[in-house]
């Protein structure tokens, strides 16, 4: 079959359990680069391996158990740096379902340490994600994850621009990602069970934390239980609300 970029395809070897979309062709090497549809995850793969997906409804409209606030309260604001422009826009109209006010930013995974501080000076979020498409690499010749490393050294960055997890919740991580490494410095992080998620959770997650009252913990179990992998995609540490009622 000629595939071609863009097309939506599964994977015969993985039961085809995941769309993706290719977003290259090597036809010498007959091998297609992919990015997750609904997963924060790349891949490759052989091209006798893809099929043409039949399109399925993808839920990017959750409807989520929020914490209770009071009528006169003011949500913590998110900067979101998404190195996938698409899952950037979903999640921002997810922030816009529940009133959430949040700044998105399309960065690569790649350029994100270097842009990180700039954006958080100009914007002073209460609360951080860093996300992406991420993956274990198979090849022993690099290193394990693909793109954990430009996750880390964003927010090592942060970190440096802000040290106390109380101050700045950051919500890291995509696909498979690097959970140990990324914990030590976040407030949430991907993947304590090295599997995928998808792409609304970081943004489920912030959400969670930004209508938590200031004076209460987040309810870690309740806000990772309404992702797609829960605690086994996406878990956190104890994490102090943001909301503020107003008097």
């Amino acid at each position: 079959m000629n595939f071609k970029i863009g097309d939506i395809v599964t994977r015969n070897s993985h039961q085809n359990d995941h769309e993706f979309v290719i977003v290259h062709i090597d036809y010498v090497k007959k091998i297609a680069i992919l990015k997750g549809k609904a997963l924060r995850l790349n891949a490759d793969a052989n091209l006798d391996d893809l099929k043409l997906s039949e399109m399925r409804k993808i839920d990017m409209n959750p409807e989520l158990n929020l914490p209770n606030y009071s009528v006169n309260t003011i949500f913590g604001k998110v900067l979101h740096i998404d190195g996938d422009s698409s899952f950037l826009e979903k999640c921002m109209r997810l922030y816009k379902k529940y009133n959430v006010p949040a700044i998105g930013y399309f960065v690569e995974e790649r350029n994100m340490p270097l842009a990180i501080n700039d954006l958080l000076l100009k914007h002073k979020p209460d609360i951080l994600v860093i996300t992406g498409h991420d993956a274990m690499s198979q090849s022993p010749m690099s290193y394990r994850f693909m793109n954990s490393e430009n996750f880390l050294n964003t927010v090592k960055n942060a970190r440096i621009f802000q040290p106390s997890k109380d101050a700045l919740p950051i919500v890291v991580g995509g696909c498979q990602s690097d959970f140990k490494s990324l914990i030590e410095y976040s407030n949430f992080a991907s993947s304590p069970a090295g599997i995928n998620i998808a792409a609304l959770d970081p943004a489920i997650v912030a959400i969670m934390i930004s209508t938590t009252p200031v004076n209460e913990f987040v309810n870690v179990l309740a806000a990772v239980n309404q992702t797609s992998g829960k605690n086994a995609g996406i878990t956190g540490v104890d994490t102090r609300g943001v909301a503020r009622k107003i008097y």
